[in-house]
């Protein structure tokens, strides 16, 4: 793989040599970690002005050059989901810091920003936890009753 990146037919200079004599800014992605079975093996990815860039849950920070650039980030399991995207701008030297936060539910759009994200769904979750808790005493009350 190149070290170089951007859209196919437009690539940019590698990640750390900034185009002409302008120092590269860093992008500091954050990927929240969700915890127990709603973050197995669930793997965060990032594209960057349509470029794959690897990353990791946790944060990362990447080398950028300056200007404008379309992020997008969304996780994969069995297949993609929880797509969010933002542009930034990034001056010479400057650090941009980003949030993204998987949604609980795989059919909803995840949330991105400049500030820690809340995992979008999060009611829709304890809602249908709390319909199936409920379900589940409801089936062994009538079970106990009626035997």
């Amino acid at each position: 793989m190149s070290d170089h990146y951007g859209p196919p037919g437009q690539q940019y200079p590698p990640l750390n040599q900034p185009p002409g004599n302008l120092p590269p800014g860093q992008l500091v992605m954050n990927f929240r970690q969700l915890s127990g079975m709603f973050q197995m093996g669930a793997t965060p990815m990032l594209t960057i002005d349509q470029w794959q860039v690897p990353v990791r849950l946790g944060q990362n920070v990447i080398p950028i050059p300056p200007g404008r650039h379309l992020i997008q980030a969304k996780t994969q399991y069995l297949f993609a989901y929880g797509a969010a995207q933002t542009e930034i701008e990034v001056a010479p030297g400057q650090q941009v810091e980003l949030f993204y936060a998987q949604p609980m539910l795989t059919f909803v759009k995840g949330a991105i920003g400049f500030t820690p994200q809340k995992p979008p769904a999060m009611g829709c979750m304890i809602a249908i936890l709390v319909t199936l808790g409920l379900f589940l005493v409801a089936v062994i009350l009538v079970a106990v009753l009626a035997g």
